[in-house]
């Protein structure tokens, strides 16, 4: 039988971490600035229009902005709230209940890796 514990700041569940899962995401996001700047690049040297020059500036800026942006969310730190009293309690009956709930489906892998 699963016992229901009383929730204190041990028994919440682990709070997230932070996570570096750029395998995907920032090699995309290079490819598709440096593909737009190299094919604006190419255009606007190949070109004979004199205004050429306002699309090539609006693409770096998107690159450098872009870039920026993505380093800012991988290095920054997102300033997460600490676990205290004050800030984890009282807990809303909607949150205890899925508390509970991860408290139980825990209980019942540990109950499942304990038999062969």
């Amino acid at each position: 039988p699963a016992t229901v514990p009383i929730l204190t700041l041990d028994t919440l569940p682990p709070q997230p971490t932070k996570k570096k899962k750029c395998s995907v995401g920032c090699p995309a996001v290079i490819i598709i600035h440096v593909l737009s700047a190299a094919m604006t690049q190419s255009l606007w040297q190949t070109s004979d229009i004199s205004l050429w020059y306002i699309p090539v500036i609006l693409v770096y800026t998107c690159f450098l902005v872009g870039v920026s942006c993505l380093a800012m969310l991988m290095y920054v730190d997102p300033g997460i709230l600490k676990r205290t009293e004050g800030t984890c309690f009282p807990v809303p009956e909607e949150v205890k209940h899925e508390i509970l709930s991860w408290w139980n489906k825990q209980e019942k892998q540990e109950e499942n890796n304990d038999y062969p």
